[in-house]
């Protein structure tokens, strides 16, 4: 049976990360976004996403100025000899805890040492957003100002063709709510390196599989549609009051429901579209 870990960004630069099949007792040198993965989608500016964006950071800032613990469910990943993780499923949660880091950590004047770690996080989707990763940690922005995109996209190393990034211009966003909902707090790193916020890890190699799942599981690169996001929600608020409710319901609409509806599937294979137009 495969052994899961709680860890944290930070504790995953620190702390052994590895699973009974990797035996490993080094920490992580990288966290590398592979090219096949999409590009960061907290951060987009639809209704939709700007509707769970908010949610997400109002959960993580309830957890960390209420000092209460707060686990994010499970990211699986890869990790090669050289210690360099390439997650399959996570990449927007530790795209959103690498943005949340460097904002505190420069909002709270925090030592270079202690988040020298942060330099370790790159996307391989694109030069822009990895060169766009790599200058920011090493930047302190104007706090003051309303914004930060305002800020960051008025530096030197910043080309404005870069705002055409969807991954930068989703981290943008993504820093400017940060910014809008953080910028009165105090306090906070501490809270960081002391586990408020944390998460399940597993290997995909402890898990029994292999590469190829992040062809099948990533081949679609399509947005959820407004169901998959109502579902998603709507399991999360059932399970805070029965959790055996909530995996009886998930599991109904995404067998049982797929099965009864599965003939009337659009040519893209999804059942969600020609609903709706029955509506």
């Amino acid at each position: 049976m495969a052994v899961t870990n709680l860890y944290t960004l930070i504790k995953l630069f620190k702390t052994p990360v590895g699973t009974e099949n990797e035996l490993s007792s080094l920490p992580l040198s990288m966290i590398e976004i592979p090219i096949i993965q999409r590009d960061y989608a907290q951060g987009r500016n639809i209704p939709e996403v700007n509707r769970i964006r908010k949610r997400f950071l109002s959960a993580l800032y309830t957890a960390l100025a209420e000092n209460k613990q707060l686990k994010l469910d499970f990211i699986y990943g890869d990790i090669n000899d050289e210690r360099i993780l390439t997650p399959l499923d996570g990449q927007q949660r530790l795209t959103t805890l690498f943005l949340l880091h460097w904002y505190i950590a420069r909002h709270e004047g925090i030592e270079e040492e202690k988040i020298a770690f942060l330099k370790n996080f790159s996307y391989k989707t694109r030069y822009s957003a990895r060169i766009f990763c790599k200058h920011l940690v090493e930047y302190t922005p104007d706090f003051t100002l309303p914004t930060l995109s305002e800020d960051i996209t008025d530096q030197s190393w910043m080309p404005l063709d870069w705002k055409t990034d969807p991954t930068i211009s989703s981290m943008l966003n993504m820093l400017d709510d940060i910014h809008t909902m953080f910028k009165a707090t105090s306090g906070m790193w501490k809270l960081l390196e002391d586990g408020c916020i944390s998460f399940y890890f597993l290997s995909i190699k402890d898990m029994g599989l292999t590469d190829e799942l992040y062809i099948k599981m990533n081949s679609r690169g399509k947005p959820l549609t407004e169901f998959e996001h109502f579902k998603a929600e709507w399991e999360n608020y059932i399970k805070k009051i029965d959790e055996a409710s909530a995996e009886r319901i998930s599991r109904k609409i995404d067998i049982d429901w797929t099965d009864v509806f599965w003939p009337y599937r659009g040519d893209n294979n999804i059942i969600d579209d020609p609903l709706a137009e029955l509506n």
